[in-house]
Protein backbone atom coordinates (compact mmCIF):
# COMPACT_ATOMS: atom_id res chain seq x y z
CA UNK A 1 0.00 0.00 0.00
CA UNK A 2 1.36 3.55 -0.75
CA UNK A 3 1.19 6.03 1.97
CA UNK A 4 0.61 9.82 0.82
CA UNK A 5 3.65 11.56 -0.25
CA UNK A 6 4.10 14.93 2.38
CA UNK A 7 4.00 18.62 0.96
CA UNK A 8 7.85 18.56 1.50
CA UNK A 9 8.64 15.58 -0.87
CA UNK A 10 5.86 17.10 -3.34
CA UNK A 11 7.67 20.07 -3.60
CA UNK A 12 11.40 18.36 -3.39
CA UNK A 13 9.94 16.41 -6.60
CA UNK A 14 8.28 19.31 -8.44
CA UNK A 15 11.53 21.53 -8.11
CA UNK A 16 13.52 17.84 -9.21
CA UNK A 17 10.88 17.89 -12.13
CA UNK A 18 11.57 22.04 -12.89
CA UNK A 19 15.05 21.03 -13.01
CA UNK A 20 14.35 18.28 -15.98
CA UNK A 21 12.18 20.19 -17.64
CA UNK A 22 14.62 23.04 -17.80
CA UNK A 23 17.78 20.71 -18.23
CA UNK A 24 15.69 19.42 -21.57
CA UNK A 25 14.59 22.76 -22.67
CA UNK A 26 18.11 24.12 -22.71
CA UNK A 27 19.15 21.63 -24.94
CA UNK A 28 16.41 21.91 -27.05
CA UNK A 29 17.79 25.48 -27.89
CA UNK A 30 21.36 24.43 -28.33
CA UNK A 31 20.01 21.80 -30.68
CA UNK A 32 18.18 24.22 -32.17
CA UNK A 33 20.32 26.96 -32.86
CA UNK A 34 23.26 24.57 -34.34
CA UNK A 35 20.64 23.29 -36.74
CA UNK A 36 19.92 27.04 -37.63
CA UNK A 37 23.87 27.88 -37.58
CA UNK A 38 24.63 24.93 -39.64
CA UNK A 39 21.66 25.63 -42.12
CA UNK A 40 23.18 28.97 -42.53
CA UNK A 41 27.06 27.91 -43.37
CA UNK A 42 25.19 25.42 -45.86
CA UNK A 43 23.06 27.88 -47.58
CA UNK A 44 26.22 30.06 -47.56
CA UNK A 45 28.53 27.46 -49.36
CA UNK A 46 25.22 26.67 -51.79
CA UNK A 47 25.67 30.53 -52.80
CA UNK A 48 29.54 30.41 -53.74
CA UNK A 49 28.90 27.02 -55.40
CA UNK A 50 25.70 28.78 -57.78
CA UNK A 51 28.44 31.20 -58.43
CA UNK A 52 31.39 28.86 -59.44
CA UNK A 53 28.53 26.97 -61.41
CA UNK A 54 27.84 29.92 -62.80
CA UNK A 55 31.43 30.89 -63.79
CA UNK A 56 32.20 27.46 -65.42
CA UNK A 57 29.76 27.40 -66.88
CA UNK A 58 30.42 30.75 -69.11
CA UNK A 59 34.16 29.53 -69.37
CA UNK A 60 32.21 26.42 -71.28
CA UNK A 61 30.21 28.24 -73.38
CA UNK A 62 32.90 30.16 -74.63
CA UNK A 63 35.26 27.06 -74.80
CA UNK A 64 32.65 26.07 -77.02
CA UNK A 65 32.68 28.82 -79.28
CA UNK A 66 36.52 28.44 -79.34
CA UNK A 67 35.71 25.61 -80.89
CA UNK A 68 33.32 26.07 -83.33
CA UNK A 69 35.64 29.18 -84.52
CA UNK A 70 38.40 26.66 -85.09
CA UNK A 71 36.37 24.10 -87.45
CA UNK A 72 35.39 26.98 -89.10
CA UNK A 73 39.05 28.12 -89.86
CA UNK A 74 39.86 24.73 -90.08
CA UNK A 75 37.00 24.32 -93.04
CA UNK A 76 38.63 27.42 -94.70
CA UNK A 77 42.35 26.11 -94.53
CA UNK A 78 40.74 23.51 -97.54
CA UNK A 79 39.58 25.83 -99.54
CA UNK A 80 41.16 27.18 -102.64
CA UNK A 81 40.88 31.18 -101.53
CA UNK A 82 43.15 30.41 -98.21
CA UNK A 83 46.02 27.88 -100.46
CA UNK A 84 45.44 31.66 -102.84
CA UNK A 85 46.41 33.86 -100.18
CA UNK A 86 48.68 32.23 -98.62
CA UNK A 87 50.80 31.23 -101.72
CA UNK A 88 50.34 35.28 -102.54
CA UNK A 89 51.33 36.43 -98.69
CA UNK A 90 54.20 33.89 -97.73
CA UNK A 91 55.52 32.97 -100.93
CA UNK A 92 54.97 35.74 -103.41
CA UNK A 93 53.55 33.38 -105.95
CA UNK A 94 51.16 35.69 -108.31
CA UNK A 95 49.11 34.21 -111.40
CA UNK A 96 50.29 34.55 -114.66
CA UNK A 97 48.25 37.25 -115.64
CA UNK A 98 48.69 39.52 -112.33
CA UNK A 99 51.40 42.13 -111.27
CA UNK A 100 52.80 42.83 -108.50
CA UNK A 101 53.58 46.67 -107.61
CA UNK A 102 56.51 47.93 -104.81
CA UNK A 103 56.16 51.35 -103.30
CA UNK A 104 59.24 53.20 -103.46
Amino acid sequence: MQRKMTARERRKRRRSNRRYFILALVLVMMTGGLISFRVMEMEKQNAQYAAQQEELQKKIDEENQRTQELNEYREYTKTKEFAEKVAKEKFGLLYDNELKFKAE
